[in-house]
C-alpha cells in the first residue's frame, strides 16, 4: 500500500506498535470500527491453526476428560414409555359410572 501522507504512515506505525505492546487497538471511522491486534493475540483467540484443531477432535476431548473415581453410573430399570402404554387399563377395566 502506498501512503499518501507521511503522517498517515506514522500514525499507523504508532497503532501497530501499541497493538504489539499494549493489546487490542480500536480504530474508528465515522460509525464503523476495526480492531488491530498482534498476530500472537489473533492466534490465541482463534484457537491455534487448523492442523492442531483437527488433531484434537471430539474423541480426544472425551478421552482427555477428567477421571472421576468412585462414580457409579447405574440406574434403576424402569418400565419405559412403551411398556407404560401397554399397561394402561382399558375403559372397560375402569370402574366408571356413566351418567
Amino acid at each position: 500500500m502506498d501512503w499518501i501522507s507521511p503522517q498517515g504512515k506514522e500514525d499507523f506505525e504508532k497503532i501497530f506498535s501499541m497493538a504489539l505492546h499494549d493489546g487490542l487497538q480500536k480504530v474508528m471511522l465515522n460509525d464503523e470500527a476495526v480492531v488491530v491486534m498482534s498476530e500472537a493475540e489473533f492466534k490465541r483467540l482463534k484457537g491455534g491453526n487448523k492442523v492442531q484443531q483437527k488433531e484434537y477432535g471430539f474423541k480426544e476431548h472425551l478421552l482427555n476428560f477428567p477421571k472421576v473415581e468412585g462414580l457409579i453410573l447405574e440406574r434403576d430399570k424402569d418400565l419405559g414409555f412403551n411398556e407404560y402404554l401397554l399397561n394402561i387399563p382399558s375403559l372397560e377395566d375402569l370402574d366408571i359410572e356413566r351418567v
